[in-house]
């Protein structure tokens, strides 16, 4: 009882509260082109051709990073799966990647850095363009 020594708190917290918040999909939306635009103007974004490694390794994926003009932190967003480049930067600290289709606003932000081939432009049109009407 909260009246006797040693006893409970009352109206004390519990374990069964929310406290995450929820977001309409077009601010969701609007958020990550807010974001994505402002690494583009300030020249945080690397777009190229393709990114294509020869083998699993750590050494030649830091050997493609030094030559890019990229900052201390990087995300590599790629188009789909792809194990080379996934086992190449996960030793490397401070580099994360991402699939296009799960590109969230947290880490864009996170990053100082996005690296992205051509084709992860038309996943990320595809999945976050669908079904959102223009204003005007």
């Amino acid at each position: 009882s909260p009246i006797w020594k040693g006893g409970g708190v009352a109206f004390g917290p519990r374990k069964d509260r929310n406290f995450s918040m929820k977001m309409n999909k077009k601010e969701r939306q609007l958020a990550l082109f807010m974001t994505l635009s402002d690494k583009v103007a300030n020249g945080n974004l690397v777009l190229l051709n393709a990114l294509e490694i020869a083998a699993a390794k750590t050494k030649p994926f830091v050997g493609m990073l030094k030559k890019l003009p990229v900052k201390s932190t990087v995300l590599i967003v790629i188009p789909s799966k792809n194990d080379i480049v996934e086992k190449s930067a996960r030793n490397v600290p401070g580099v994360t990647v991402i699939r296009g289709n799960s590109l969230n606003v947290i880490d864009v932000m996170n990053h100082k850095s996005i690296v992205m081939p051509e084709q992860c432009l038309d996943v990320i049109e595809k999945t976050y363009t669908t079904g959102v009407k223009e204003k005007g």
